[in-house]
């Protein structure tokens, strides 16, 4: 095994994953609706306690997250690569405060994308 390889393919999967991350919440910050672009039919949003609440496509789950995020801070951004087929993808996963219009307590997120 290739240690040396393995070690720069992960460097390069991991910034690849802050990347993306990052251009998701500017263009968030920019313009909330315009991150429709980053989501497909096939994706959801579960909201609330363990997630109970299914929000499905890109249109209803723009429409959720505009309205409530306002501003957002983010604590942590992780990644895990996938192997064999899928090689030079990851999961990534951010963790992160919300504060919802009107509210003063901040609330607590995670993204898995």
């Amino acid at each position: 095994m290739d240690t040396t390889k393995d070690r720069e393919t992960s460097e390069l999967l991991r910034a690849k994953a802050e990347r993306f991350m990052e251009n998701y919440y500017r263009t968030f910050d920019a313009n909330p609706a315009d991150v429709a672009n980053l989501y497909g039919e096939e994706s959801f949003l579960g909201f609330g306690p363990r997630g109970g609440e299914k929000i499905e496509g890109k249109e209803a789950i723009v429409a959720k997250i505009t309205s409530l995020m306002r501003r957002h801070r983010i604590d942590s951004i992780r990644w895990v690569p996938f192997v064999a087929a899928n090689a030079g993808s990851s999961t990534v996963m951010v963790y992160g405060y919300f504060l919802p219009d009107g509210e003063q307590d901040w609330f607590m997120f995670h993204q898995v994308r």
